[in-house]
């Protein structure tokens, strides 16, 4: 795994201290927005590499590209290299971030936790692109630090405690009265609230031998899925007397929306068909001060007689409620669309909508799959036992929903990287698609995980060290799994003092 080769030197830029309010600092959940501007003509060319902490999204004239960077330590920091030439059109031209900080394990305060503990967690808002604009064989460098950019401190969001596992963190509150001028975001950096960045590190240290903040690394595993797909079916919603239950003819339809009047409570239930993970999407209408709260759930929930929550039959809406964490968002004036900032597990998602003084509209709700591009290569005969069929599929779709930057012992809980269940996971993937990969970024996160003591960590990237001695041996499997899949003998060579660390500590125990 080479160090990333930047286009020249550029910065690191972040927000000027005294845009921070008192009440977001380090310890809470951050979201900043970074836009600069620039002119060409129709046959410009621009590549760039982008990373900011701890994830980002990027607009080029408005037009969403992807999200990243891929989940690393505090001793890599993941790049990506993006291909921009198709978003630029003749005249001004914008591109513009949204960045997510979570507060370090350090700074959490009660329930304040960001999601989730496997991102990489240090100082706040802050973000890094290199590029140079090529047109009519000159250049024009765009680089942080060298261009001037603009950012937008924001106060549209509150983490929202999801109760289930402190693992995930917090879910969102959303204030959409707070959202920096909707649409009018993507035209005009120098709007009212946005200021000059403030330039942080550069890429270069400043002192021989020392390693600059955040050590830069081009990603290792190719950029998420984004399958646009829609609801299978709408479930009746177990709605409480006197809400009003929302029905939509065409779940595939997006110009289909459902009028709610004013002083009413209203509520729908949507139903994936399997398991899912996906960026989604709730087109609305204000209704300034129009409440939603958005239930993700795995399963239909039964209680007994003393509370206890218990799943038995997954999809019986007969006799089961929707129990889960929950998204909050709050409407503006006009049309608008909440998306979370990242993905969301459910096969279930249950709307609740409260309006106040003024009507508000919802449209469909749909959303973006996004998983690890798995290219499948092996199927099931036709002529299989029936019975094998269906567990073939279910073991597929499990798969697929748990990899995503890294493999995932469970996408709703947790989305955290152990080593037993990844192993598993991997030989599944050799198996299946010849991809390594993700095995190979995985390889090496569990040898930079590597403890003082000799052990390696059960569960990695995460911010709360955990050792499961037998979990280290698995992974010394999983160096020769790769080995036996890939012939890759290198691999042997490069994490053979790891391997023998292990060893030796787990000998001393004995």
């Amino acid at each position: 795994m080479g160090q990333m080769e930047l286009q020249g030197t550029c910065s690191w830029i972040g927000v000027p201290e005294e845009r921070y309010p008192e009440s977001r600092m380090i310890q809470n959940v951050q979201r900043t927005y970074f836009q600069t501007n620039f002119n060409c003509s129709g046959k410009a060319c621009l590549e760039v590499a982008v990373t900011a902490h701890s994830r980002y999204k990027l607009w080029v004239n408005g037009i969403y590209v992807t999200f990243g960077p891929s989940k690393a330590d505090h001793y890599h920091q993941y790049c990506d290299l993006l291909e921009l030439t198709e978003y630029l059109r003749e005249g001004e031209n914008t591109i513009l971030l949204q960045v997510m900080a979570y507060p370090p394990r350090e700074c959490v305060q009660g329930d304040q936790k960001g999601p989730d503990w496997s991102v990489n967690k240090a100082c706040g808002c802050c973000m890094l692109l290199s590029g140079r604009l090529l047109e009519n064989g000159r250049q024009m460098d765009l680089s942080t630090g060298n261009y001037p950019w603009y950012c937008y401190f924001s106060q549209e969001l509150t983490p929202h405690f999801y109760a289930f596992s402190q693992w995930m963190g917090s879910m969102e509150e959303v204030d959409g009265e707070k959202c920096p001028e909707g649409e009018a975001l993507f035209d005009n950096a120098r709007m009212a609230g946005w200021c000059p960045v403030k330039i942080l590190w550069s890429t270069e240290p400043d002192s021989y031998g020392v390693l600059p903040v955040f050590d830069l690394y081009q990603r290792q595993i190719p950029f998420l899925t984004k399958i646009p797909c829609h609801f299978q079916r709408q479930n009746p919603p177990g709605a409480e007397p006197g809400e009003m239950e929302v029905w939509f003819h065409n779940l595939a339809s997006c110009a289909e929306e459902a009028a709610i009047p004013a002083h009413t409570r209203a509520v729908l239930e949507l139903d994936a068909g399997t398991h899912k993970t996906g960026l989604v999407r709730f087109p609305c209408r204000g209704g300034a001060g129009t409440g939603m709260k958005i239930t993700y759930a795995e399963s239909y929930f039964l209680s007994d007689e003393k509370g206890h929550l218990r799943k038995e039959v997954r999809d019986d809406w007969e006799h089961g409620f929707l129990y889960g964490h929950s998204d909050l968002y709050r409407m503006r004036e006009g049309g608008q669309v909440y998306e979370p900032f990242w993905f969301r597990t459910f096969r279930f998602i249950r709307l609740e909508i409260t309006t106040g003084d003024t009507p508000a509209a919802i449209g469909v709700p749909y959303f973006v799959e996004t998983r690890y591009p798995l290219e499948e290569k092996t199927c099931m005969e036709e002529d299989t036992d029936p019975w094998l069929k269906p567990v073939w599929e279910i073991s597929l779709n499990t798969l697929r929903n748990c990899m995503h930057e890294t493999h995932e012992d469970c996408p709703y809980y947790e989305q955290m990287q152990y080593t037993m269940d990844t192993r598993l996971q991997m030989l599944f993937v050799y198996a299946l698609a010849g991809d390594a990969r993700l095995a190979r970024q995985t390889i090496h996160q569990y040898h930079t995980s590597l403890l003082p003591n000799g052990m390696l960590q059960s569960r990695y990237p995460c911010n709360a060290p955990q050792v499961i001695p037998a979990f280290a041996l698995q992974w010394i499997l999983m160096v020769e799994d790769y080995y036996w899949h890939t012939g890759d003998r290198e691999v042997i060579e490069r994490y053979r003092p790891t391997m023998e660390a292990v060893l030796g500590t787990i000998t001393a125990i004995r």
